[in-house]
């Protein structure tokens, strides 16, 4: 986070793998990477309509929903 706009990148993906028992523990370390990057941070996890608001709260510039939608019964 800390070098990457100098290697010139314009975004940061803050990505976590999703596991039934990590759920979404990997969220302690949002406030100390977004503290060192001075990039828009994006997150992606496992985001669905039960977690949506807590991942909202943390104030990302953006989300990416994967799974939550490829493997809905209707994602129209």
């Amino acid at each position: 986070a800390l070098e990457a706009k100098s290697l010139g990148a314009h975004a940061l993906l803050f990505h976590h793998t999703y596991d039934t028992d990590s759920s979404l523990i990997f969220l302690d370390k949002w406030q100390m990477i977004k503290e060192n990057a001075s990039l828009p941070l994006f997150i992606s996890a496992h985001i669905n309509r039960t977690n949506f608001e807590q991942i909202v709260n943390l104030k990302p510039a953006g989300v990416v929903i994967g799974k939550s939608i490829t493997r809905a019964d209707n994602p129209a």
